[in-house]
């Protein structure tokens, strides 16, 4: 069984054998901490501030494990979808117990296709409806990545359902992190709440597994030391 709260994930952190690594440490330390400020705002039903400080955890570990790709010397910013990929490919080679698919994927399968299948949070379509050229076919994409999102849930191909799931997540956080939408505010509430709880579950796997096998991930360096 994961452990999947904050309680438990600090005590599991205090007997870990690299809790002596700094990259490490400081990082699962930062990332734990958010997931203790989630849960208190899931206890007062504040989805938009629980997915945040959800992405905040997320962003703590992912770019903590993931190094953007360096060309002539030079750190060259990889596109955050890529990151995200390569994370969830290394997090679904270590889940030895299938833990991601069974208790995400599987049991909130109904939320992502919900998810998916929101034109509000997809990206193209608010490209297209500001006037930025190029994005006349959002349609016909959003289509497409609804096809292989739905295709990847029905076949079991988590690793492309987290991807075509996390397009989607990425979008609604910057909508909410950006000011380009309402604190609890009426409108496209259901995005919201799905979110909150998709990653109050995903989250937490993702850094429990990560304490399972902390010496299989290269841990960079903290970027900020506060």
């Amino acid at each position: 069984m994961r452990t999947t709260t904050f309680a438990e994930l600090k005590a599991k952190q205090r007997f870990d054998p690299l809790r002596d690594d700094r990259n490490y440490a400081v990082q699962v330390h930062r990332a734990i901490s958010w997931i203790g400020r989630a849960e208190k705002e899931e206890a007062e039903k504040d989805s938009d501030a629980e997915f945040v400080f959800y992405w905040i955890a997320f962003n703590a570990v992912y770019q903590a494990a993931f190094e953007d790709i360096p060309a002539q010397g030079i750190k060259m910013r990889t596109p955050e979808i890529d990151k995200h990929r390569e994370y969830f490919k290394k997090l679904l080679q270590l889940d030895t117990d299938n833990t991601i698919t069974q208790t995400t994927i599987n049991r909130y399968s109904h939320s992502i296709r919900m998810l998916l299948l929101n034109k509000y949070i997809y990206d193209p379509f608010w490209k297209h409806h500001c006037g930025n050229p190029g994005y006349a076919d959002w349609e016909r994409h959003l289509e497409s990545s609804n096809r292989r999102g739905l295709a990847a849930l029905l076949h079991g191909d988590t690793a492309s359902s987290l991807v075509e799931l996390f397009k989607r997540l990425y979008t609604l956080r910057n909508q909410i992190m950006h000011g380009n939408a309402t604190w609890n505010g009426s409108y496209n509430r259901d995005p919201v709440r799905d979110g909150a709880a998709i990653m109050r579950i995903l989250i937490p796997t993702f850094i429990d597994i990560m304490l399972d096998h902390p010496d299989e991930i290269e841990w960079n360096p903290p970027r900020y030391i506060a």
